[in-house]
């Protein structure tokens, strides 16, 4: 290790009510001549480090979790370099150390996974997660009761399988919460004249207008993105729906519909991984988008500290001409004063010599 820094305190608890310990960044010198495009570790990959003997092999010591950052090239005198952010805290001994490095498993992922199930549970349920958890999930419920040890397991029949198909399909079929129905009929009207999608496409289309749920499947190339991005486009403009969420399991189906929403004129933000993002869209990426708007409220602030300083100054000079005004005013009153008391003076004594003279 060559670098520690960024340091991030501690909160009492995470979204679980877990203890957060905070995380910190290192920088861990690679071997030499190391190809980083051999390399089977990539950015944003969950690592686990462990204090090596230097010949492959652990030494007794704390195992540190953490995510790859960045990799940076050999520069000038300086090796390679894996950044790596831990979570908790590097130990105080760590410059002192080699690092073996060992791909780890994904917290961050695990740790979402357990706050959807948790969600489902303590939160109040939308009707799509009422739709998720309506029925049973067949021998994996059976499963799961065998492994607790709850007596005998009950077999998943027939019956039940019908009624849980018959509440989740009437739970699917209803109509769409939160649409106006005279936005959603004109909707369905423009659907069923869109030239650039076929029967099945349109009737896809469709569905998703006017029900809760729409299960849309087809062999590779039959449209299905296609249909997904003009299924949001109307949702948003049509239906006046916002915000919307698309996801999926993969990273390209995810760009495909936010390149296919951005040429659509939709307004999109990709969300996500930013590695994984694909290079055509990365300025509507989150990042990005953020990047652009604390620049923006930078700039705008120091354009309004330019404008406080100008007025600033502004006020200074009238204050300065306005004294001098004043000032002036001032002198020429006094010179205008002395000169009345002196003709004054000199009519005056011009009327007493006369006088006397008389």
């Amino acid at each position: 290790c060559v670098n520690i820094y960024g340091r991030k305190s501690a909160r009492t608890s995470d979204a679980l009510g877990w203890e957060d310990p905070g995380s910190e960044m290192g920088s861990v010198a690679l071997p030499p001549h190391i190809n980083f495009e051999r390399l089977r570790l990539k950015k944003g990959d969950s690592v686990w480090l462990f204090q090596s003997d230097g010949r492959g092999g652990i030494t007794v010591g704390p195992r540190l979790d953490g995510t790859i950052a960045d990799f940076k090239p050999v520069k000038g005198r300086e090796p390679a370099q894996m950044v790596v952010k831990i979570r908790g805290a590097w130990p105080d001994n760590a410059l002192e150390c080699l690092w073996r490095v060992d791909r780890g498993a994904n917290y961050t992922l695990y740790e979402r996974q357990l706050q959807a199930l948790l969600s489902l549970i303590v939160k109040p349920r939308t009707r799509i997660c009422e739709l998720l958890v309506v029925a049973r999930v067949g021998s994996v419920d059976a499963w799961t009761q065998k492994y607790r040890g709850k007596g005998a397991v009950r077999q998943y029949n027939a019956k039940e399988r019908l009624r849980d198909q018959a509440s989740s399909r009437k739970m699917a079929r209803a109509e769409p919460s939160g649409a106006d129905g005279r936005r959603l009929r004109d909707a369905l009207d423009e659907a069923r004249e869109l030239d650039h999608l076929n029967d099945s496409q349109k009737e896809a289309v469709k569905a998703a207008m006017r029900q809760t749920c729409s299960v849309v499947q087809g062999p590779p190339g039959t449209g299905k993105t296609h249909v997904s991005v003009q299924i949001l486009k109307m949702w948003a403009r049509n239906l006046g729906l916002s915000p919307l969420l698309a996801t999926s399991d993969s990273n390209v189906a995810v760009d495909n519909i936010a390149m296919g929403l951005q040429a659509q004129g939709v307004k999109v933000l990709r969300v996500g991984r930013p590695e994984k993002v694909n290079t055509i869209i990365e300025d509507i990426s989150l990042e990005a988008v953020l990047a652009r708007d604390i620049a923006k409220a930078e700039e705008d602030a120091a354009a309004e500290e330019e404008a406080q300083e100008a007025l600033r100054a502004q006020e200074g000079r009238e204050a300065k001409e306005g004294k001098g005004r004043s000032s002036s005013s001032e002198s020429s009153r006094s010179g205008e004063s002395n000169l009345i008391n002196g003709n004054r003076k000199g009519k005056g004594k011009g009327k007493g010599k006369g006088k006397k003279g008389k």
